[in-house]
């Protein structure tokens, strides 16, 4: 028993623990290499895929930023739209507001009124002035007071005098005769000095009911 054990284990240094033919080692080396073939597909495959869902991923943070910034601009354009229905509703409200507040004179533009008129009449009046307003119109009235005492023009050369057909618009400088021709206009650039409005154009009237024959008419109608 001890010889067998002895030779058994000498053999073992000389014989492979697994004896294999070398069929059986060329069938093992393919299958090592159809092994290390798969593990390379794999890898291949797994590096294509990770690039091909990378791109992808890239395509679809792009498009999710380019929608995020679309509905960005989208809110922005809403915000400023709205500022400027907004400003456009606080002009309209402070233009009724305006609108319903009577009209006056300052105390700037009748001291430049009376300033401009000094300038432009240094010679004194050639032609009478008489400011008519619409009638039973008291903020008319008023407004025509205030250019009376703005206009500064002696008490014989000024009549305040309500006038019901005449019911338009805003402030019209007429001139009847040739001779009130001028003295309009420099009446008219007056005005225009110290901000009055009043209707730009020129109209000569061939008569009127307060002065047939010569004058300015400064007629003051509604707001």
């Amino acid at each position: 028993m001890l010889k067998d054990v002895s030779r058994i284990e000498k053999g073992s240094d000389s014989e492979p623990f697994f004896p294999m033919t070398a069929d059986e080692l060329q069938r093992w080396a393919s299958i090592l290499r159809w092994v290390g073939l798969s593990v390379t597909t794999i890898g291949i495959i797994i590096t294509f895929g990770s690039h091909y869902v990378a791109d992808k991923l890239l395509v679809v943070q792009r498009a999710d930023k380019a929608k995020a910034q679309e509905r960005q601009k989208f809110a922005e354009d809403q915000i400023s739209a709205a500022h400027t229905q907004a400003e456009e509703a606080n002009k309209l409200v402070a233009a009724l507001e305006a609108r319903g507040q009577p009209r006056t004179v300052t105390p700037e533009q009748n001291q430049a009124l009376r300033a401009a008129m000094r300038k432009g009449f240094s010679g004194g009046l050639t032609v009478p002035i008489i400011i008519a307003s619409k009638m039973l119109d008291p903020e008319c009235e008023s407004y025509s007071k205030q250019l009376s005492d703005a206009l500064a023009v002696p008490p014989e050369a000024l009549g305040l005098t309500p006038l019901g057909a005449f019911t338009f618009q805003g402030i019209r400088i007429f001139s009847v005769g040739e001779a009130a021709a001028d003295s309009a206009e420099k009446i008219r650039r007056a005005f225009q000095t110290v901000g009055i409005p009043f209707s730009p154009e020129p109209y000569q009237a061939k008569s009127c009911p307060i002065h047939p024959d010569v004058g300015v008419f400064i007629f003051v109608g509604y707001k």
